[in-house]
């Protein structure tokens, strides 16, 4: 994670370990490039 930055599972620890990747990936940096995109990997993770 970029400093500064928590993590989701640091937070809170009941998110499920792959929507917790998703969220922290979208939060670092511009990794997903449309919101259909990060629509699909946040669908993908549950």
């Amino acid at each position: 994670m970029a400093t500064g930055l928590v993590s989701c599972r640091q937070r809170d620890a009941t998110i499920i370990q792959p929507l917790a990747q998703v969220i922290d990936l979208a939060l670092v940096d511009i990794h997903f490039k449309s919101a259909a995109e990060f629509k699909r990997a946040l669908l993908n993770a549950l």
